[in-house]
């Protein structure tokens, strides 16, 4: 775009490219490192930061995947997070409170570790949510580090805290393969969670 200056010469305007309001994928987190080093709320270098703990995690041979708001992302409408929740096997969990110092990793306390200025918070498999127990990372696992939608959404429904259902309803939005899920419940042997599943159902599908 031209415009005149105050000599009345015309000059260049560059306009700024328009930032993107939400990421959608379902494999892979190239496009989620790209987005968060555009997201305006993001500008403090969480992609940069999300970069080096995929390469911490590789040389380290530990397979956490990501889960909580930042995997939210992949599939549905960005939410408020500064932090990365990540599930992981009791096995990866002590590697990691054992030799992450090495890299960078601090262990706080609670499941909690910080990287530079940002904040780990791990699921380790086993361990409770509630009455329910939290499952392998590998039921839920997509490509590399990151959840299926179904594995994301199964989490979820497990939780079943009232954050959690407004993330249910955005990922629900986006299309649950319902064989895929019915397959992660009953391999999880709770019946219950595919009532909990089809009770929210009709009143999404109401709405």
């Amino acid at each position: 775009m031209k415009i005149k200056g105050s000599t009345g010469v015309k000059r260049e305007r560059k306009l700024k490219p328009r930032k993107e309001s939400h990421l959608v994928a379902r494999d892979g987190f190239a496009e989620l490192d790209s987005y968060l080093l555009k997201c305006r709320i993001f500008d403090s270098g969480a992609g940069s930061i999300w970069q080096d703990l995929q390469r911490i995690f590789t040389e380290m041979g530990v397979k956490p995947v990501l889960i909580g708001g930042m995997a939210i992302r992949l599939f549905a409408e960005p939410v408020m997070t500064y932090d990365f929740d990540i599930l992981l096997s009791r096995d990866d969990f002590l590697a990691l409170k054992k030799t992450g110092k090495r890299y960078g990793l601090i262990y706080k306390q609670a499941g909690t570790f910080r990287y530079k200025d940002t904040m780990i918070e791990c699921q380790v498999e086993g361990e409770k949510i509630g009455s329910n127990t939290i499952p392998s990372p590998e039921l839920i696992r997509g490509e590399r580090f990151s959840p299926t939608l179904e594995g994301i959404f199964f989490l979820k429904l497990l939780s079943f805290r009232p954050r959690d259902r407004e993330h249910l309803s955005r990922l629900f939005s986006k299309g649950i393969d319902e064989d895929k899920l019915h397959v992660l419940i009953r391999s999880y042997r709770k019946k219950e969670l595919w009532d909990r599943y089809q009770e929210l159902k009709k009143f999404w599908t109401f709405k």
